[in-house]
């Protein structure tokens, strides 16, 4: 059984690795800033859209793609969350899904309350997470991944260290393709 489940995840990945031959900018690639890589990401508080705690905890054993912002922040939010969302149908069949999350932190606690929060990540995909948190714990994890402001959108690794910063526009092909990279590159 566990020989059929390590052919399929190669056979699924194979297929997804093949994605960069279809070029949504004929040749284009996805932006990468790969100086922020290499550090672990350290402790930090917020609350999900459940009202759960999301710490550095629920990072572990998952590819983490983390993006700051609110619920008013329009397309500088809204074109990524589009964009992972367009990935996660791109990786739906492969088992890298299962171990893939994308976290939507608002940087608006005031606003955006557990309900706004559900409501807002869900348009995009259900099985996105929203969180946020204190001012001082916002800027600190924002210090923490050196995050500019809205619409930055960051890559952590299962291992908790920081593999890159995602760069717009924010194209599904190669947001996937680059994803893709990423993992093999562990």
């Amino acid at each position: 059984m566990r020989t059929r489940s390590i052919f399929a995840v190669a056979l699924a990945l194979l297929a997804v690795m093949s994605f960069p031959a279809v070029r949504a900018h004929h040749g284009a690639t996805q932006g990468v800033n790969r100086e922020p890589a290499g550090w672990p990401v350290a402790a930090f508080a917020l609350r999900d859209q459940d009202g759960r705690p999301f710490s550095e905890r629920r990072l572990a054993g998952r590819w983490t793609f983390v993006l700051f912002g609110d619920t008013h922040c329009g397309t500088p939010c809204d074109a990524p969350l589009a964009a992972l969302a367009a990935m996660y149908q791109r990786i739906a069949r492969a088992d890298a899904l299962r171990t893939t999350q994308v976290l939507f932190v608002s940087l608006d606690p005031e606003r955006d309350t557990p309900d706004v929060l559900r409501r807002h990540v869900a348009a995009f995909d259900a099985r996105f997470v929203a969180a946020t948190g204190s001012k001082a714990a916002l800027r600190r994890l924002m210090d923490e991944l050196d995050a500019s402001g809205p619409g930055v959108l960051m890559l952590i690794g299962p291992d908790g260290v920081v593999r890159s910063e995602l760069l717009p526009p924010y194209d599904p092909l190669l947001l996937t393709s680059e994803y893709i990279r990423t993992r093999s590159r562990r």
